[in-house]
């Protein structure tokens, strides 16, 4: 029985090492085929380093060390492939065997070396970081996924109270229990047991030699840790677009209008909701044939037939939406005034709720605007050219509610939802949900993209009908305005690329209902004008006039709700004045 255990002994660390060893080796061998025969032949035989220093050992404890080692180095290894998404990083990889036999050798040779305890336990002290690190990368991996800007964003814009409230609802479960747990009895045992019947001799001194050699030259590899490089540019990425918002907001600040706003009235409420690349095409409400509005199509909203944007993309058409500047007088956006400074003068409660991205050079006008509110909150974590969201535009709707359970009722409130509502990519806008459209042959010909986008539609409606179903109750509850910042050409797949200017880009929804805190003459002044052509860029004047707000920057002319507006239909236009909407072929018909 004992030399069958002993025959065992002598096996089982053999037959475990060359098991770990070809796992750690097709690791790096996924990124062989993209780099050159040298470096290839090079990086195969630096990985052969770790079984010539474990078959030279004739200590099994020695030995036990070396396959706990080869172990945490894999695990590490697949980490940060996976959490950096890098599998061709072979540079990297060498960096990084390579120091750890290097820690590794030095940690059993200072043992057998006098008055080196504290040059020993400052190699413990790089042994635990390192697991640290290996520990912390593979439990992000396998919790959040993969490296992305996202991420990048998201961290850098937590608070301390944010961090603890995931860590402790998200992170703290018993499977990180068990990573730490893991990690301490592997680190003391380390520490129990290395360098234990260890005898030193030529062997480790060249393998030392051979790997700091291939650790400076592979260090200063361009390519070498080109993941962590990537992380840190989206740090710098994320401080660039964030100093360049802070620049439009101090500029903004800086303005010296002499204006003065006084609301007419207390208590009231009112809301306005952005959509996003909704054209108006695709809503049930304005004559599609798919019924994708069903909530819209019988409620009791003021619809209007023809409005416009007055540019295809958003923060152009936004900025002339939400200040002073429009088409047709060309103030400048620096030297406007906006809706919600004017609104915060007259001693409103502003509130802006966003599910767009917070800060690029697509969106840093808008948002300067949107800092001006009282209140801001955006739930995309997203920041510089990107389309991505963290969560759906249903998030905003719990956003609003607990805002709302927040405020003083006998003030008056303005608050602004921004959503991702229908931009591309579609699908992405609706993934997770569970929207029924009708089955007919309009589908089954067509491609996955206009059924997302017309699934984005129903969501738009559906969003609209919870949140007046959580405000109409409101004592003090006016209006809830919607609208699109620009449409969007689904057919032809163009987006709302202006350089590809088609009418359908242009067209868009607009719809007001109105409730109990909004006097009737507004709301049949309203119903008046719904057919009269309308550009967006004219949100600005509408809404003081449907709020409600004396002062001396408003002109009636650009007032859906007032009786002197006037927007003649030669004069009327999108593409900021660059296209005339009476010559679309909508208008001609």
């Amino acid at each position: 029985m004992t030399n069958t255990y002993k025959r065992f002994q002598r096996y089982i660390s053999p037959f475990i090492f060359v098991l770990l060893f070809c796992i750690n080796l097709s690791l790096w061998l996924r990124g062989l085929s993209s780099n050159p025969i040298v470096n290839s032949l090079s990086i195969l035989f630096i990985s052969m380093l770790w079984p010539l220093f474990f078959f030279t050992q004739k200590s099994v404890v020695v030995k036990r060390v070396v396959i706990f080692n080869l172990l945490i180095f894999t695990v590490g290894l697949y980490s940060y492939q996976r959490f950096f998404d890098a599998e061709t990083e072979l540079t990297t990889f060498t960096v990084l065997s390579c120091f750890w036999l290097i820690t590794l050798i030095s940690l059993l040779e200072l043992k057998k070396v006098e008055r080196t305890k504290v040059i020993r336990w400052g190699f413990y002290v790089l042994v635990g970081a390192f697991w640290l690190v290996t520990f912390g990368l593979f439990f992000t991996y396998k919790t959040y996924g993969d490296l992305d800007k996202g991420f990048i964003f998201a961290l850098m814009q937590t608070n301390p109270n944010e961090s603890l409230e995931y860590f402790l609802d998200v992170l703290w479960n018993w499977q990180l229990i068990g990573y730490v747990s893991l990690f301490i009895g592997g680190f003391f045992f380390y520490l129990k047991v290395a360098s234990k019947s260890y005898r030193s001799s030529q062997i480790p001194y060249v393998l030392l030699v051979i790997s700091f050699l291939f650790l400076g030259i592979s260090s200063q590899n361009e390519s070498s840790f080109g993941g962590v490089k990537r992380a840190y540019g989206y740090v710098k990425e994320y401080q660039y677009e964030l100093s360049q918002l802070q620049k439009v907001i101090s500029e903004r600040q800086l303005l010296n209008h002499k204006y003065s706003a006084v609301a007419t009235s207390e208590g009231k409420l009112h809301i306005m909701v952005i959509g996003e690349s909704l054209a108006k095409s695709h809503l049930s409400s304005y004559g599609y044939h798919v019924t994708t509005t069903p909530w819209i199509d019988a409620s009791d909203k003021i619809l209007f037939t023809n409005a416009y944007s007055n540019h295809t993309h958003t923060m152009e058409s936004l900025s002339l939406a939400l200040t002073q500047s429009n088409q047709y007088n060309d103030l400048p956006y620096y030297e406007s005034v906006s809706l919600i400074s004017l609104l915060n003068q007259a001693k409103f409660q502003t509130a802006w709720l966003s599910n767009q991205v917070s800060a690029s050079e697509w969106d840093n006008l808008v948002s300067a605007l949107a800092y001006e509110s009282s209140y801001v909150r955006f739930i995309n974590n997203n920041i510089g050219k990107s389309d991505r969201t963290n969560k759906l535009d249903k998030a905003l709707i719990g956003e609003l509610s607990q805002y709302l359970a927040t405020i003083d009722k006998t003030k008056n409130h303005f608050i602004v939802l921004h959503m991702m509502g229908s931009h591309i990519s579609y699908c992405d806008r609706v993934k997770g949900e569970n929207i029924e459209l009708p089955e007919n042959d309009f589908y089954t010909t067509s491609d996955k993209d206009l059924r997302c986008y017309d699934q984005t539609v129903k969501s738009t409606d559906n969003f609209l009908n919870q949140i007046l179903n959580l405000v109409k109750e409101e004592k003090g509850f006016s209006s809830l305005t919607y609208f699109s910042d620009h449409g969007e050409d689904v057919k032809n797949g163009l987006g709302h690329d202006a350089k590809q200017f088609t009418e359908a880009m242009s067209e868009i929804p607009f719809l007001i209902w109105t409730g109990k805190g909004l006097n009737n003459k507004t709301r049949e002044q309203l119903m008046s004008n719904r057919h009269k052509i309308f550009t967006n860029d004219l949100i600005f004047d509408t809404m003081i006039g449907l709020i409600g707000i004396e002062n001396n920057v408003y002109q009636p002319e650009f007032d859906m709700s007032s009786e002197h507006y006037y927007l003649p239909k030669e004069i009327a236009a999108t593409l900021h004045n660059k296209v005339l909407i009476s010559r679309l072929p909508g208008q001609k018909k």
